[in-house]
C-alpha cells in the first residue's frame, strides 16, 4: 500500500499544485514557469509510475510510447525550465538566445528515438522494452540489429549522459546563487527571528539541489533496479514528492524578496495586507501620509526588505528596474515605496539608485583599471555609457576617467 502510494505521491503533488497555481489570478513570470514546470513534472512522474508498476509479460502501445519518447524527452527538457525558474526567481535576465540550446538534446533525443520505435514496430518494440528493463538487458536480435543497438546507445548512455551533464550545471548554478546571496547556515536561521529576512533564492537552492540529488540517485541506480527494489524507489519518490511541495510553497514568494517567518506562516494573509495598503494609498480622502498610514512593523518590515534588496541581491545592478518592480517585490506599492526612500535616504528612487551605480562603478574601476567606459557603465548597471558619465559628472564633477586618474 505504501509503495503503490509514494509512486503516485510527486504526480499527484505535482497535479494539485498545477491546479493552484492555475487558477491563482496574479501569476508572474515566476509563477507562470512554475506552472509550466508542475505540468510537465505530472507528465514526468505519472509515466514513471506507470512503467514501473507495469507487470505485463509484453508492453502495450501507451507504454511503448512512454518508453520510446516521452521520458527521453521530458527528462532532459525539465531542467532547462527549471534553470529559468531559478534565473527568473533571481530577478536575472532569466532568457537569452543562448538558452534556446539547452533545449536541443531534449528535442534530438525524443525525435531520434519516437523515429527508430516506428521503424521496430509496435510488436518487436513491447518485446524489446520488456528485455531492455530486465536484470539481463536485450539479448538475440534485439542485442546484435543495428536499430536496436542505436535506440539502446541513445535511450540510456546518452540520456544518461545529457541528464548527469545538466544536473551538474544547475548544482553549480545554484551555489553559486547562494554564495552570491551570502548564504550561510547562519543566514538561514535568521528566519526564525522576529523581523529576520532572507532572500528567497536561499531557502530555495538547498531545496532545489536535494531534488537534484534524489533525481541524480534514481537516474544511475537504473531503471532496472528500481523495478526489483520497489521500496526504494518508493523511498526516492516520496522523498521527491516533499520537496517538489516545498518548492511550490516558496514559489508563492517569487514577487517578494526577502521573506519573513511571518510570511511563511500566512502566505494567503499576504494579499489581505497588500489590498490594505493599496486603499490607503490611493483614497483621496485620507489625509495621512503613507508612511503615516502604515504601522511600525510593516513600515520596518518594508525598510528591512529594502535594504535587502540593495545589499544582498544589488537591484542597482539591473538596469531596467524600476521603483514599481521594486514594490512588487517587497509586496508593496509604489508610493509607500517611495515614500520610504525619501525618509530614509533623502533622495529619490531613480537618484537613489544612480548613486549606488557610481559608488559600484568606483570600485569597478579600481579592480579592473583597463576596462572600457562601456565595460564600467554595463557592469553598473547604467544603460550606457553616456548617461553613466553624465551621471558621475554629476556626482563627482568630474568624468570617469579622471576620476580613475587621480585615484
Amino acid at each position: 500500500m505504501f509503495v503503490s502510494f509514494a509512486l503516485l505521491l510527486p504526480f499527484s503533488i505535482c497535479l494539485v499544485c498545477t491546479l493552484v497555481f492555475f487558477f491563482k489570478r496574479h501569476r508572474d513570470t515566476t509563477q507562470q514557469l512554475m506552472l509550466l514546470l508542475d505540468v510537465l513534472c505530472a507528465i514526468f512522474f505519472f509515466v514513471d509510475s506507470v512503467l514501473i508498476n507495469a507487470s505485463s509479460e509484453s508492453y502495450g502501445w501507451f507504454s511503448v510510447i512512454c518508453l520510446s519518447g516521452v521520458r527521453q524527452f521530458l527528462g532532459p527538457i525539465l531542467l532547462p525550465v527549471l534553470l529559468l525558474f531559478v534565473r527568473s526567481m533571481r530577478r536575472t535576465n532569466y532568457y537569452s538566445w543562448t538558452t534556446g540550446f539547452w533545449f536541443i538534446p531534449a528535442v534530438m533525443l525524443g525525435s531520434i528515438c519516437f523515429v527508430l520505435v516506428a521503424l521496430m514496430g509496435l510488436e518487436n518494440a513491447s518485446v524489446y522494452f520488456q528485455e531492455t528493463l530486465s536484470p539481463e538487458g536485450p539479448t538475440g536480435v534485439y542485442a546484435t540489429s543495428l536499430i536496436y543497438r542505436v535506440h539502446y546507445l541513445f535511450s540510456t548512455d546518452i540520456y544518461g549522459f545529457v541528464m548527469l551533464a545538466e544536473m551538474l550545471y544547475l548544482i553549480g548554478y545554484l551555489v553559486y546563487l547562494m554564495v552570491h546571496t551570502g548564504y550561510s547556515p547562519r543566514s538561514l536561521l535568521k528566519i526564525l527571528h522576529t523581523g529576520g529576512s532572507v532572500p528567497v533564492v536561499n531557502l530555495l537552492s538547498p531545496v532545489l539541489i536535494l531534488f537534484l540529488v534524489f533525481t541524480g540517485v534514481r537516474l544511475g541506480v537504473g531503471r532496472s533496479f528500481l523495478l526489483s527494489h520497489l521500496a526504494f524507489a518508493a523511498t526516492c519518490n516520496f522523498c521527491m514528492g516533499a520537496l517538489i511541495l516545498v518548492v511550490n510553497f516558496l514559489a508563492l514568494f517569487a514577487n517578494r524578496s526577502p521573506v519573513t517567518l511571518r510570511m511563511l506562516r500566512s502566505p494567503l494573509s499576504m494579499a489581505d495586507s497588500n489590498k490594505k495598503y493599496h486603499y490607503a494609498a490611493e483614497n483621496e480622502g485620507n489625509k495621512s501620509t503613507p508612511i503615516e498610514g502604515m504601522n511600525a512593523l510593516s513600515y520596518a518590515e518594508l525598510v528591512d526588505g529594502f535594504k535587502a534588496l540593495v545589499m544582498v541581491e544589488r537591484v542597482f545592478l539591473e538596469s531596467a528596474i524600476t521603483i514599481e518592480d521594486v514594490s512588487m517585490r517587497l509586496h508593496s506599492n509604489r508610493t509607500y515605496v517611495s515614500c520610504m526612500i525619501s525618509k530614509e535616504f533623502n533622495m529619490n528612487f531613480r537618484d537613489y539608485m544612480s548613486s549606488l551605480r557610481i559608488d559600484y562603478a568606483k570600485k569597478y574601476m579600481k579592480s579592473h583599471p583597463a576596462a572600457t567606459q562601456d565595460e564600467v557603465a554595463q557592469a553598473s548597471g547604467f544603460n550606457s555609457a553616456s548617461t553613466f558619465n553624465k551621471k558621475f559628472r554629476q556626482v563627482e564633477g568630474i568624468s570617469p576617467r579622471q576620476w580613475q586618474i587621480n585615484n
